[in-house]
């Protein structure tokens, strides 16, 4: 018999699995400790549901929270693989969750802005919508109100100088992600990825997820889904598809269709130039994979609004609820 103390066993260690919880205190009925819901299809474990918005958010989550998080930028060296190795300065913003700790292992997601926006997009930049909405107050909140797990958040940039836009962009930020951004995030930071090394990656990849807005979903589906997949089990994907079919011929193919895909959340705008590419790509990867299954691993939500962060900042708050594996440490 396990012996419950905040959450871990006296005797052998073992984290509480938190599968039955009070749905309104959030406290496991074994240990006491309060725990986040985790939506396995779906649905909680205690029988709550995610509960999705479909317009602004409540205002609790605008603000600057009591405990946040704190943010890294880093500058780096990057080859650019399709212009003949030629190297330039890139930044890249790297958010840790409040009481980050060595000493416990995080998911990571990756984000990616839009055109012509930068690494700050999805992080620190102010918008103004009447208020201030900044992405990182959301996430803090998100994590205090145990609304998801404490988890590193990634948003490098697609470019320097011209906008990435196009197949030799989407190409380079797939190898860029595998040999620069994700190895240095898994060998300076605590993952579930023993190392940096590609392989350790992989064996890891249900806890690493990509995602983005606009162009950046472009990067997400393109460089994440289509060229990446045995990096990344989650996708978390705003107001963009532009190659659906490539998507599934790659995911289907011999190298890559024994690869499960944990997650795959889609969203738009009622109002978003970009709808009908984003709900019918969505609709062709979902109805061409066995492994995703809408209402169980795989969402698309609508939000009253057009192509910004007022769609953007309510479906991320959707998807994280359900984004990434139940863990047990």
């Amino acid at each position: 018999m396990h012996d419950w103390n905040n959450g871990k066993c006296r005797i052998c260690g073992l984290q509480c699995l938190h599968e039955h919880h009070d749905r309104n205190t959030l406290k496991c009925f074994e240990c006491g400790l309060e725990v986040p819901h985790r939506y396995i299809s779906g649905k909680c474990e205690c029988g709550a549901e995610p509960v999705f918005y479909d317009s602004f958010l409540p205002d609790k989550y605008y603000v600057e929270c009591k405990h946040p998080g704190t943010v890294e930028k880093l500058t780096y060296m990057q080859k650019l693989h399709y212009q003949g190795d030629e190297e330039v300065s890139k930044n890249i913003n790297i958010y840790l969750p409040y009481g980050y700790s060595k000493d416990r292992k995080y998911n990571v997601l990756v984000l990616i802005h839009g055109g012509w926006d930068n690494e700050d997009s999805w992080i620190t930049k102010v918008y103004d919508y009447g208020f201030p909405l900044i992405m990182k107050n959301i996430y803090d909140n998100m994590i205090e109100q145990k609304l998801c797990e404490p988890l590193i958040i990634v948003c490098p940039t697609t470019y320097n100088g011209p906008l990435f836009s196009n197949e030799s962009g989407v190409e380079h930020m797939a190898v860029e992600l595998r040999e620069t951004i994700l190895p240095y995030i898994a060998d300076h930071y605590s993952t579930y990825a023993a190392s940096g090394a590609v392989s350790d990656l992989q064996a890891a990849r249900e806890h690493f997820g990509i995602g983005g807005m606009s162009n950046g979903s472009l990067y997400a589906l393109n460089s994440g889904m289509q060229r990446d997949l045995d990096l990344f089990s989650n996708f978390i994907c705003f107001s963009g598809n532009s190659e659906p079919y490539a998507i599934v011929e790659a995911i289907n193919s011999d190298e890559c269709k024994d690869l499960p895909i944990s997650y795959f959340y889609a969203g738009a705008g009622y109002y978003d130039d970009q709808w009908q590419n984003t709900y019918y790509g969505f609709q062709i990867i979902v109805e061409n994979t066995a492994r995703l299954t809408e209402g169980e691993n795989a969402f698309y939500r609508d939000v009253n609004g057009g192509h910004d962060f007022s769609v953007w900042n309510v479906n991320i708050f959707n998807a994280l609820q359900m984004a990434f594996p139940k863990v047990t440490d």
